[in-house]
């Protein structure tokens, strides 16, 4: 396609180039003005079959971030108008403009204040004297009564529906994939470590359990809702989840949104287990490990998704108001992510985040929170381990001295400075 056939001009994207302060040659340019012309095309043409489906014969901004999303592209904010934009064309130039109303300050200024709203104010009526609800304005009158009583009834009706139509989705499964599905989930919540690892073999490889899938999901959400105290069961759903991603005759994409928040929970919610003394924090590790699996497998098809992930994590640490175990497994969940997320998200916070520990292990707590905020030390100090010692390597290098490395630890890093120190010089 040459310059000419182009719709988009080499001048345009030059344009943007140097706006971005990055300079672009001629040839560059026209492979750039081809592609952003595909790109602009195949949202085009993606926009015009929502606008289809939705009988219209105008294509609106909603098309356009509907048409983006389908592409896993941020939306355009700002643009979601219902009014039609027209556009004016500047004089002797090809250039529009969005005709906008121009607003006079003075108008606005002059223009009468709107009545100043009243006071919110209470008052007291009966609502039945003796079984008998008095006919004041302030009660329903019995015609609201009765439409109120029709609503019940059709919303009692939809109610009713509703479950026929999950008995018919029960019915389309064959009875030897329910009997599957009824034995499976009872061996995951068993206590039979023998019976519970044979299933987690079976999820892992068996091909023909695709339709039972969504059945699965729904188990392992409801487990992690009503069972946040028993660890035997959390780790056996985990595990579960574990098993299913492993499987590659499954398709798992259409669920991951689901999967995601009862993960997270694992990781990041404040007590799990019935006893602080319990071992939650092997739970919260192999749930952190994964989300970094579901990052890796699944990052390539949905850009936003490790972001996501990493911003809920950071503000987990972030957040003074969340006890150390909710800091716990977000720093694990971080670390997992990759060296570079330790480097962009975890290396900044940890001087401000050290100061907590400090002032929690000097405080005189209690011994259970000492503990914890010890636990998150250790977890700092493992996942940046090699980040520290490539820094003690490349400081040495320069011809300092250890004393001033690990003056330069306790100033970056605070509190756990020293301990930083110990580790790398051993």
């Amino acid at each position: 396609m040459s310059d000419q056939l182009s719709v988009l001009s080499t001048n345009l994207i030059k344009s943007a180039g140097e706006s971005a302060g990055v300079e672009v040659s001629d040839s560059a340019a026209k492979l750039l003005a081809q592609d952003v012309e595909y790109r602009i095309r195949e949202i085009a043409e993606e926009a015009r079959k929502f606008m289809r489906h939705s009988h219209r014969d105008i294509l609106t901004t909603s098309d356009i971030n509907y048409a983006l999303r389908v592409r896993n592209v941020e939306p355009m904010y700002g643009l979601n108008s219902k009014e039609e934009l027209r556009f004016q064309p500047i004089v002797g130039q090809d250039i529009y403009y969005a005709d906008d109303e121009e607003l006079s300050l003075d108008d606005l200024i002059n223009t009468l204040l709107p009545p100043v709203p009243l006071d919110v104010t209470f008052t007291g009526h009966w609502l039945a004297i003796e079984g008998v609800q008095p006919a004041i304005p302030q009660n329903p009158s019995p015609q609201e009564i009765e439409i109120l009583k029709k609503q019940a009834s059709n919303d009692k009706l939809l109610l009713q529906q509703d479950k026929s139509s999950n008995d018919i989705v029960q019915n389309m499964l064959s009875k030897e994939l329910r009997i599957y599905y009824e034995k499976l989930t009872e061996s995951v919540v068993s206590s039979d470590e023998t019976l519970q690892q044979a299933v987690f073999d079976s999820l892992k490889q068996d091909p023909g359990i695709h339709q039972l899938v969504p059945y699965f999901v729904k188990f392992i959400i409801e487990n992690v809702t009503k069972n946040r105290k028993n660890l035997q069961v959390l780790w056996s759903v985990m595990k579960m989840i574990g098993s299913l991603l492993e499987n590659t005759h499954i398709y798992m994409e259409p669920y991951l949104h689901q999967l995601m928040p009862s993960i997270l929970t694992c990781v990041v919610t404040k007590h799990l287990g019935e006893k602080a003394s319990e071992d939650h924090w092997a739970l919260r590790d192999y749930a952190a490990s994964l989300v970094a699996l579901i990052c890796k497998q699944f990052g390539s098809a949905y850009h936003t998704l490790q972001p996501r992930v990493s911003k809920t994590l950071l503000h987990a640490i972030m957040d003074p108001g969340k006890p150390f175990t909710t800091s716990y497994g977000a720093i694990i969940g971080l670390s997992l992510l990759g060296e570079e997320v330790i480097r962009v998200l975890i290396l900044p916070i940890i001087k401000p985040f050290s100061a907590r520990i400090e002032n929690e292990i000097k405080s005189g707590s209690k011994p259970s929170r000492i503990e914890e905020a010890k636990r998150c030390q250790n977890a700092l100090i493992k996942s940046c381990k090699e980040l520290i010692t490539q820094e003690y390597n490349e400081y040495m290098k320069k011809g300092n001295t250890l004393e001033s490395f690990k003056t330069y630890l306790n100033e970056t890093y605070g509190y756990i400075g020293d301990s930083f120190y110990e580790t790398v010089t051993k």
